[in-house]
């Protein structure tokens, strides 16, 4: 069989799919270019639902693979104006949700309401006789996703019911990655009720699912929410051992916006008190970017965890360059390079 034999419904299958797999094998860059290529088709054959999915699978590929959130929510909107023209409820519902993965650690409520708006629709589906694995596939996506703003809103209760529901979809389906991302969340939800035990439980099932499939995208996810667990058991020698899986990972995952394989070590050893290793862990990363004032930042994607534990004093990472992100701060002051350019930036921020 040719691609000219494929009706668009096998050709958006096999597009999504090969770039799923690139996803898992932090590929980014070669599964936005799928999804590109599956929009392009759609104008080469002048098919709506070509391009319609080429575009839906952009926007939130921009988001989980490039952490581009402002080409995330260009492309997302397009495709949610044209799937509400088409009358395409699935595709509404994923870019709904693509919209609550964009703003899940900037803007808590909105993001709650496009994952409200999704979940309504992804119910709707399922319940209806035309239910595919599709659409069971994106309720649980939606459920998994809607926990870290549900936390962020202190309806941990809720939270907790909406993991626990999405790991059992994916248990159920067979997709032991996202089942792990799954257990990740009820980690999430574990640890804003303090419960440790269970969230170290669930976080070590994650991490030996991801082993088993070399899944590196999902162990980058466990150990950052390990590293907090560890932190608070006082358990450097766990943090050690996590930090020699950790790193040589993350040094290839070029879509956060900080070089995060010389700042978790720091961050982890500070929150010990262990200041000495800490500053020895440092190196030269207090001199940043040449456009960038030297604030001091930990991850956007941290800070849900980080209001939790009390007041982590925010201070927004000002940087020049134009659709950069910030991100909130770590310590509860600010500590700025000597070396830096822009020392004037550091101050107004």
């Amino acid at each position: 069989a040719t691609l000219g034999d494929a009706d668009s419904t096998q050709l958006i299958h096999l597009y999504q799919r090969r770039g799923r797999v690139l996803e898992l094998m932090l590929r980014h860059d070669e599964a936005l270019d799928t999804y590109k290529a599956l929009e392009a088709l759609g104008e080469t054959r002048d098919d709506d639902e070509l391009r319609l999915a080429g575009l839906a699978a952009q926007g939130i590929s921009y988001t989980i693979g490039k952490f581009d959130l402002e080409n995330s929510r260009l492309y997302t909107n397009k495709a949610l104006s044209m799937a509400r023209e088409l009358g395409d409820r699935f595709v509404e519902a994923r870019a709904l949700w693509s919209l609550l993965l964009s703003l899940s650690y900037f803007d808590g409520p909105q993001a709650l309401e496009y994952g409200e708006q999704a979940l309504a629709i992804a119910r709707e589906l399922v319940a209806s006789p035309q239910s595919s694995p599709e659409h069971l596939d994106l309720l649980a996506l939606i459920l998994m996703d809607l926990v870290v703003p549900l936390v962020g809103a202190g309806q941990v209760g809720t939270a907790e019911e909406y993991a626990t529901e999405a790991r059992e979809i994916f248990e159920e389906m067979g997709n032991l990655p996202m089942a792990s991302t799954a257990a990740q969340r009820q980690g999430v939800a574990y640890k804003a009720e303090g419960r440790f035990e269970e969230a170290l439980e669930v976080y070590d099932w994650s991490t030996e699912i991801d082993l088993s499939i070399g899944n590196d995208g999902g162990l980058v996810g466990s150990s950052l929410g390990l590293f907090d667990i560890y932190q608070f058991m006082g358990d450097l020698s766990a943090v050690n051992a996590r930090m020699e899986m950790f790193l040589p990972i993350i040094v290839r995952e070029e879509r956060i916006p900080l070089p995060v394989s010389e700042l978790q070590p720091f961050v982890t050893y500070f929150q010990l008190g262990l200041l000495e290793k800490a500053l020895d862990s440092a190196g030269d990363i207090w001199q940043f970017k040449e456009s960038q004032a030297a604030i001091w930042p930990d991850m956007a994607i941290l800070w849900p965890y980080r209001k939790m534990q009390g007041n982590v004093g925010v201070v927004a990472f000002p940087i020049s360059e134009g659709g950069a992100p910030s991100t909130p701060g770590w310590v509860t002051g600010v500590a700025m390079s000597a070396g830096t350019t822009q020392p004037e930036v550091a101050w107004r921020w």
